[in-house]
C-alpha cells in the first residue's frame, strides 16, 4: 500500500520518535550536561538555548515594577480568577538575546512561596497563589488514624496525601481548596543569590 510516504521519511520520523523518547527517559544531569556541552559546541545551538532560558534584566517584571500595577485590578477580586488561570500566556517571537549588551538572567524561577515554576517576563501581582502561613493538622478528620501504624499525622506525606486533613490558621481554608493569598512570585534563587554575597 503506497500512503505518498518514502521510507527515508518513515525513518526520520521513527528516529525522531525514538530520540524523543530517550530524552524523555534520560535522566535530568545526563540532559543538562548534553545541552550545555551542545551549547559549548555549537554557536547556533547556544543562541537557540539561549534565547530560551535567559532574558535581560529590563525584560524581568518584579514587585517593585510599577508597569503592572496600573491601579485597574481591585486586589481584593477574585472574579477574574478562573478565566485566567487557564489561559497560557501569549508566547511572543523570540528576539535575538544579545550576549555582553545587558545584564542576562534566567528567565524562569522557581516561587519560594508556591514552589511552582514561572516566568520572570509575565509576573505579575496575581500570578502566585499561596498560603502565608504553614497547615495545621485537623485531627478531627484523624480521629481514626493511628500513627504507630498510619504514620505521623504532622508530615509532608500526610498532607501531600490527605490534604483535606490540614487547616491553613490564616484563613481557614483545608488544604485541598484555593490559596488564600495572591501576589507577585518571588524567584527563590535569585533570594539565595543575594543572601549569600
Amino acid at each position: 500500500m503506497d500512503n505518498g510516504i518514502s521510507k527515508d521519511l518513515l525513518l526520520e520520523i521513527d528516529s525522531l520518535q525514538q530520540l524523543t523518547q530517550a530524552i524523555y527517559d534520560a535522566p535530568e544531569s545526563r540532559l543538562k550536561t548534553i545541552l550545555r556541552d551542545l551549547c559549548i559546541q555549537l554557536p547556533a545551538a547556544r543562541e537557540a538555548v539561549a534565547r530560551h532560558l535567559l532574558v535581560t534584566e529590563d525584560r524581568i517584571k518584579e514587585k517593585a515594577d510599577s508597569s503592572d500595577d496600573d491601579g485597574s485590578e481591585d486586589e481584593d477580586s477574585e472574579e477574574s480568577d478562573d478565566s485566567d488561570e487557564s489561559r497560557e500566556p501569549e508566547v511572543k517571537p523570540q528576539t535575538p538575546v544579545k550576549m555582553g549588551s545587558k545584564r542576562l538572567r534566567p528567565r524562569y524561577g522557581i516561587c519560594e512561596n508556591c514552589d511552582e515554576e514561572f516566568d520572570l517576563t509575565t509576573n505579575s501581582k496575581r500570578s502566585c497563589r499561596y498560603h502565608p502561613e504553614y497547615s495545621e493538622p485537623d485531627y478531627d478528620y484523624f480521629v481514626d488514624h493511628d500513627e504507630a501504624i498510619h504514620g505521623i499525622i504532622d508530615s509532608p506525606d500526610m498532607r501531600e496525601e490527605y490534604p483535606e486533613g490540614y487547616i491553613y490558621p490564616c484563613c481557614n481554608r483545608r488544604g485541598d481548596e484555593e490559596p488564600c493569598t495572591r501576589d507577585w512570585h518571588i524567584d527563590a534563587s535569585s533570594k539565595r543569590c543575594r543572601l549569600d554575597n
